[in-house]
């Protein structure tokens, strides 16, 4: 692969979302090894997936099972032909959050998160794409992925891995340990492990306006439900936590306004996906450190402070975004000056239920 660092090159500023790159992670080391994360899909708690290759002579085909999986399904699948996925890693082991500082220029409200897959050689999940745009981090092994645009496949009628037909891909890279490969929403993408090998997934999320009219009760064209943010109209840097006022310009229905569809998006962004409960308890002194799963944005708006939190909003006074950027970058509300923050804070589950000595 090319040797590149990982922000977007400057050639690409205003259209990287739409265009496949490559970069690296000098020094990026996979945090778990492939055995420790077997030993995650394991765990009745944890989101795991299992896809087998099956070839012959007339097809290939991918047949993928829900975990839980135990010890004897994993240690008799051979040497070849399966890949075996954890997602959400950097919710169970919220210390792997951590990980997401390597692209620290992206927006936090941008990241959803953190997959990790391991994979004997011939193993893959077929070629397929996505809503969502990713970074794909090469860890142990290699992978070699071939890429397309979306119009160069056709879907496969009632896949659950999106897969699709592709008969000519137009690039072809080989990632070895720290290669970075992103691909954008909607780009047809195809890995194949060519030694036993793990990928580490970073997931990006962003609203489509079939989503935030559905939030609103209001009606959406039929062209335009699946139209997404897209980064090309955004600042690349904001600051924690934020939602920029751009956000509004950046997506329109008839009838709402800039400020309602940012606070959609916010509403959206922070909520936890389906499957998740809001996990904190209510604190009622501080300091009080946020849960780990807790997602906390906010936006400022005319004088207005809004905040975005586990999928709710609530509306302060602008004098207190200080705090509030901080809370978003340190993940503790500090005793002294949270205190006209935590009562919202703690009804909406943001908190660890014990609080910091």
């Amino acid at each position: 692969m090319q040797r590149a660092n990982t922000s977007p090159p400057p050639l690409l500023a205003q259209r990287w979302q739409h265009s496949a790159w490559t970069g690296q992670l000098p020094g990026f080391a996979p945090p778990l090894g492939i055995d420790e994360i077997a030993g995650l899909a394991l765990l009745h708690d944890v989101e795991s997936l299992l896809v087998e290759t099956r070839r012959s002579d007339v097809e290939v085909r991918y047949e993928c099972r829900q975990g839980p999986f135990s010890e004897k399904e994993l240690t008799e699948l051979g040497d070849r032909d399966w890949t075996l996925l954890v997602r959400d890693i950097d919710r169970h082991l919220p210390d792997l959050a951590g990980l997401w500082t390597h692209f620290d220029w992206l927006a936090d409200w941008r990241r959803a998160d953190i997959m990790v897959s391991i994979a004997a050689p011939g193993g893959s999940v077929g070629p397929h794409l996505d809503s969502y745009d990713v970074f794909l981090v090469q860890g142990d092994g290699e992978r070699e992925w071939f890429l397309a645009p979306a119009e160069a496949g056709r879907p496969v009628p009632g896949s659950e891995l999106r897969l699709v037909e592709c008969d000519k891909f137009n690039e072809v890279y080989r990632a070895g340990l720290g290669d970075v490969l992103y691909v954008p929403p909607g780009h047809i993408h195809h890995g194949v492990a060519t030694s036993l090998c793990s990928t580490w997934s970073f997931g990006l999320q962003a609203p489509s306006l079939g989503d935030i009219a559905a939030l609103l009760d209001t009606e959406c064209p039929d062209d335009t439900v699946g139209v997404r943010l897209r980064d090309a109209r955004l600042p690349l840097r904001v600051r924690a936590g934020e939602i920029p006022a751009s956000v509004g310009q950046c997506l329109s229905l008839r009838g709402i306004s800039e400020a309602e569809i940012i606070d959609a998006v916010g509403r959206l962004t922070s909520a936890f996906k389906p499957g998740f409960d809001t996990p904190g308890g209510c604190v009622d002194k501080l300091p009080a450190s946020l849960h780990p799963w807790t997602r906390i944005f906010w936006s400022l708006q005319i004088d207005a402070l809004h905040i975005y939190c586990n999928g709710q909003h609530a509306v302060f006074d602008a004098r207190l975004l200080d705090q509030v950027m901080k809370l978003c970058k340190k993940r503790v509300l500090t005793a002294g000056e949270g205190h006209e923050l935590l009562p919202w804070l703690s009804s909406v589950g943001a908190f660890e239920e014990a609080d910091i000595e």
